[in-house]
């Protein structure tokens, strides 16, 4: 298993198996508002993660992507003007 632990200068953080993440770790710093969201290669949302008001530190999720087409997607992760986007490859 590949992981994907990815961290931009400006402090957000994603970590996450390349191959069907399932579990997504991820780190915004400061306090605000968080939104995890993941894409189809084609700009589909597939799903709405984390949506909300959070303080720093480390956070975890689980997605389960049944029912989902195999393929690239997209994982993008914001907090306030931040922002932090990452592929990941989906095999069901």
């Amino acid at each position: 298993m590949e992981n994907a632990d990815i961290a931009a200068p400006n402090g957000l953080v994603l970590s996450f198996n390349s191959l069907n993440p399932g579990r997504i770790v991820y780190r915004a710093p400061g306090k605000g508002r968080v939104r995890l969201e993941i894409f189809s290669i084609n700009g589909k949302r597939l799903g709405i993660l984390a949506d909300g008001n959070a303080g720093e530190g480390i956070r975890s999720v689980q997605w389960n992507p049944a029912g989902k087409a195999s393929g690239v997607c997209i994982i993008r992760l914001t907090a306030g003007k931040k922002l932090l986007v990452k592929k990941a490859i989906l095999m069901n």
